[in-house]
């Protein structure tokens, strides 16, 4: 029988934090975690911390802490989301309904590649493809009252696609292993299939 270790425990810097992500890079390598902090203070904006980490022996390559309007502060107020890209580079979704980039060996923010302005509008589960070259991300649509997944290109941060025909908030995101097929579940019940390659109609 194969014994199962625990290779690496991670930590997070204080009592205060809640609400972590975490995700690996495409080649795994590489293991970000984005840890909200705790504030005493009403009104106070809550830190959030993003580090990434040496998968293999939990060394600690760098750090960013970041600030932004729209972050939880209580358990039930929505969830930070995070995809790895290759190298340094990890794409953050926020409550704030912007989709961002955390450059963790730098301690730098990044660009930030799309923002959601209606209310309670954001962006939900990054995902990046197993080459690393794309990811995909679930956001409403119009009004709201549809949903869909939009494709990007990585680094670049560019928008190829825009993918449609949900009628409830994405929930699941998932590349085939080839990355040409992606697949969207969905709060509707639905679960949809996209050809990346030719992008048309789901399958």
């Amino acid at each position: 029988m194969e014994t199962r270790r625990r290779l690496v425990r991670l930590t997070p810097p204080d009592d205060n934090a809640f609400g972590t992500a975490a995700a690996f890079s495409p080649n795994n390598l590489q293991l970000v975690t984005a840890v909200e902090l705790f504030q005493n203070k009403p009104g106070e904006r809550a830190p959030l911390l993003v580090t990434g980490w040496d998968a293999t022996t939990g060394q600690k390559l760098g750090e960013l802490r970041a600030t932004a309007p729209g972050f939880r502060q209580r358990l039930d107020d929505g969830a930070t989301y995070l995809a790895v890209g290759d190298h340094s580079g990890a794409v953050l979704a926020t409550t704030d309904g912007k989709l961002w980039v955390a450059d963790f060996e730098r301690s730098a923010r990044g660009a930030t590649l799309a923002e959601l302005t209606r209310p309670q509008h954001r962006f939900i589960h990054p995902t990046f493809s197993p080459d690393g070259k794309t990811f995909a991300v679930g956001l409403p649509v119009g009004a709201g009252l549809e949903y869909g997944v939009a494709v990007y290109d990585w680094p670049g941060g560019k928008r190829l696609h825009t993918f449609t025909g949900h009628n409830g908030p994405v929930t699941a995101l998932a590349f085939a292993p080839d990355g040409q097929m992606l697949a969207s579940g969905s709060a509707d019940g639905t679960v949809l299939v996209w050809d990346t390659a030719a992008p048309a109609k789901p399958k």
